[in-house]
Order: C-alpha cells, then sequence, then structure tokens
C-alpha cells in the first residue's frame, strides 16, 4: 500500500501501477495452459467400462506453474512427509472456478510440465490485481 501511495504522489495513478504489474506479471508467465470446465456428470464408455467427465475449455493461453512453499518434517533423520502448495497464475481477465483443471500444453523453462494437470482448489479475487492466482492441486495420472 506504500508503494502505491508514494507511486501516485510521484504522477503515477494506481491504474496505471496496476496496468505495469499485470504486464510484468503476463510477462513471465511463459507456459501455455489450456484450462477446462466440466460440462456434464460422469460418463462411462460401455466398450471399455472408461469413465470420463465431459469438459469444455474455458481458455486456452498463457499461464504458469509455481510452487508457493515445500514443508518437510524429519525424524530420526527418516523424511516423513513433504508438502508442497502450489499456485497456478493466469492473467489477470481469466476466472477459473474451483474444480476446472489446469493442463500444462507447452513449458519451454521445464518440459517436464508438458501434459501435467492441476485441479483449482480456490480463485480468491482482489482489487488492483497484476495475475490471477489460483491455489491447485496435482491430478494424478
Amino acid at each position: 500500500m506504500v508503494y502505491v501511495y508514494v507511486m501516485a504522489v510521484a504522477g503515477v495513478s494506481a491504474d496505471e501501477l496496476t496496468a505495469r504489474g499485470r504486464r510484468a506479471a503476463e510477462s513471465l508467465m511463459t507456459d501455455l495452459v489450456r484450462v477446462s470446465r466440466a460440462s456434464g456428470g460422469p460418463v462411462t464408455d460401455p466398450v471399455t467400462g472408461v469413465v470420463s467427465v465431459p469438459s469444455v475449455v474455458v481458455y486456452e493461453g498463457i499461464g504458469r506453474v509455481q510452487s508457493r512453499q515445500t514443508e518437510a518434517e524429519t525424524v530420526d533423520g527418516v523424511q516423513v512427509y513433504v508438502l508442497s502448495s502450489l499456485v497456478v497464475q493466469l492473467p489477470v481477465h481469466v476466472s477459473p472456478l474451483v474444480d476446472d483443471e489446469v493442463q500444462v500444453v507447452e513449458s519451454v523453462m521445464d518440459p517436464l510440465l508438458v501434459g501435467r494437470v492441476f485441479r483449482v482448489k480456490g480463485s480468491p479475487r482482489k482489487s488492483h490485481a497484476t495475475m490471477t492466482r489460483c491455489e491447485a492441486e496435482e491430478v494424478a495420472a
């Protein structure tokens, strides 16, 4: 808040600062992602027995996957568990819903991300957002 106030006094509006922040955030989104949303209930293939959920693509474009934090507990020299909080970052105009799935289609910086799917757990909104940050979990293959 202080930074916005100081810049506003220097003649730069909050709107301009937000626009600059959005351009900067999007410049770091080097992955191509696809956001899909379920469009119906589960369907079972009568031949294979495979259950699938029909979906519709609601966004395809730039994005980024980041790990927010990792915690591990070690007991007697043995690692007991690791928790990692994942965040999918999208342009601010993208508004995913809980349970939407984000698939990484291309990734120049980390080719091992390609094909991985993340389920949106939350997508909080805020004033002056520079990106949409989605709390996510990886979907097991």
